[in-house]
């Protein structure tokens, strides 16, 4: 495993945290990642807060993974995820800021098949604006 300051800026700084395992027996080896953004004025993280709450998710959540997939359409992005469209929720692991932008990132499985890897969305900061808490954008641009 391993720890390592991935961003920072005046206000703000993130640690990314990655793991990579073998059970004996198992058909392959696991990974994983995640990251936390820290506020450097009172240390307190920044998570799905950092959101407005009347963000609508799945719009913003198919964009990005329609770019992930390379593909054009939703009923082909459907077809590439576990439950389709109709499911599709916020990845369980928290947001995380990085240099270009707000990262959302699916675990193995947690989507799709584990050749399609962990699918990862940028939301840049600019365009990130209207879903932030004002207080939040100020910290990030």
């Amino acid at each position: 495993m391993s720890v390592n300051k991935m961003y920072e800026n005046a206000n703000v700084i993130t640690f990314s945290y990655s793991y990579s395992m073998y059970a004996y027996g198992a058909a392959h080896g696991m990974h994983g990642h995640c990251a936390a953004t820290f506020c450097k004025k009172d240390g307190r993280r920044l998570s799905w807060d950092m959101f407005k709450k009347d963000t609508r998710w799945k719009p913003i959540l198919e964009k990005g993974l329609m770019e992930y997939f390379d593909c054009g359409d939703r009923e082909t992005l459907s077809d590439n995820l576990f439950d389709g469209l109709g499911k599709l929720e916020k990845p369980a692991t928290e947001p995380w800021v990085s240099a270009d932008g707000i990262e959302l990132l699916y675990q193995l499985y947690e989507i799709c098949p584990y050749a399609a890897g962990m699918p990862e969305l940028t939301i840049p900061i600019k365009k990130a604006e209207s879903i932030l808490v004002p207080e939040v954008y100020e910290l990030l641009k």
